[in-house]
């Protein structure tokens, strides 16, 4: 489903930016809406910042949105800059809940505690390591040493490589053990 908000406000908490979006009402939204009002997470697209709808309140003459972007430095400033803009364009789709997605597979602080674990180093090295790399051109470019220091992709990156992490070791216990 495809509307257009505008930014009300939003809030930094010490583990997400909350926002909250207004549209005006609309019949065509109204009926699918309330199917999703309170029941569930969905995950959605404002602009080209992913995040999850927590909150859909229906009102007679506008539909107001809270949803939760990742604390990130990236997030804070492109929201920043989306502020004095009267339409932004908000994508979602339905989501089976919390439970689904492998919830815990998915949570770069927690797959990063894990491999910190399996590694024996520290936070800010692995994260340095694993976002170190060499472009196209050959040169080696620096990793980050905080999570909210990358990149919405740079963050998919690294999740994607503590999951190499630790299905590796996995793999290899298994082996160990057969």
């Amino acid at each position: 489903m495809k509307t257009y908000v505008s930014i009300l406000n939003y809030t930094v908490t010490h583990s997400c930016i909350s926002v909250l979006m207004q549209t005006d009402a609309s019949d065509q939204y109204s009926a699918p809406l309330s199917y999703f009002e309170g029941q569930i997470k969905i995950k959605a697209r404002l602009e080209d910042l992913y995040g999850t709808i927590v909150s859909i309140n229906l009102r007679k003459r506008a539909i107001k949105y809270l949803m939760h972007f990742e604390l990130t430095k990236w997030n804070a400033a492109k929201l920043y800059e989306m502020l004095s803009e009267t339409k932004l364009c908000l994508q979602y789709q339905y989501d089976e809940g919390p439970g689904n997605h492998q919830e815990n597979n998915n949570n770069p602080h927690q797959l990063l505690e894990m491999a910190v674990g399996l590694t024996g180093k520290s936070e800010d090295t692995l994260i340095y390591e694993l976002t170190t790399f060499v472009n196209d051109k050959g040169r080696l470019i620096p990793g980050k040493r905080s999570i909210s220091d990358l990149s919405p992709k740079g963050l998919e990156t690294l999740k994607n490589k503590l999951r190499r992490i630790i299905r590796n070791h996995e793999r290899s216990q298994i082996k160990e053990n057969s």
